[in-house]
């Protein structure tokens, strides 16, 4: 009896060998993966743009439009982990742009207006909670401020003595945390659905904070 049950007992202690050594060869290759293959881990990137447009106008008709010079600009740098159960993106970024507009009245200042300023900042965070490796439990974090003075003017210097300071640096800044969930069915693709957000709104300078203009008390 023992000498038939032998082989069977041999062909099973065999056969749990053969499985544990090919999980351990997996869990090898995976950590291995982990470790040397370079889509884990950080990755950098920076992108610059410089746009510079005008129009010229020589005696235009009454309502045709004047003339315009427009320099402006883009930063952007990407910082993204991503790791075997979660990936962390994050984004800033910085746009501004001027541009000076023909004088059509005497009684019209010079000089540059803003048409763009902005400093953006992004970060999401996800994990994985689907065995596809496409769904994630995320929290996305925003922020945006603005880098150079704003009067109510808008040109960059002020155009008379009543001409206030409405933002700068900080004030205001929009800060808005959002959790929700994340599909990201490949690498160059992503769906963030959040049912709700929480935005705070702080203005640094108690003079422009009473003013109101931000949505502040």
């Amino acid at each position: 009896m023992y000498k038939q049950l032998l082989p069977l007992l041999l062909l099973l202690f065999s056969g749990h060998l053969f499985a544990q050594e090919a999980s351990d060869a997996r869990l090898k290759e995976i950590a291995a993966q982990a470790k040397f293959d370079t889509t884990y881990g950080w990755r950098y990137a920076a992108g610059l743009g410089l746009d510079i447009a005008g129009t010229k106008l020589f005696n235009p008709k009454v309502g045709s439009g004047t003339s315009r010079l427009g320099i402006g600009g883009v930063g952007t740098f990407f910082a993204n982990r991503k790791a075997v159960k979660s990936f962390w993106d994050n984004q800033l970024s910085l746009q501004l742009g001027v541009q000076e507009l023909g004088r059509t009245s005497t009684l019209q200042p010079k000089g540059f207006q803003k048409s763009l300023d902005l400093i953006r900042l992004q970060s999401r965070y996800g994990y994985e909670i689907s065995r596809d490796g496409k769904w994630f439990a995320a929290t996305d974090f925003f922020a945006q401020t603005q880098l150079l003075e704003t009067y109510a003017s808008n040109y960059l210097d002020p155009i008379d003595a009543e001409d206030r300071v409405v933002s700068k640096f900080f004030s205001p800044f929009w800060m808005t945390v959002s959790p929700g969930i994340n599909y990201k069915p490949n690498q160059y693709w992503s769906f963030f659905y959040s049912p709700v957000a929480i935005q705070y709104i702080l203005v640094a300078d108690d003079k422009i904070a009473a003013t109101g203009v931000h949505g502040n008390d």
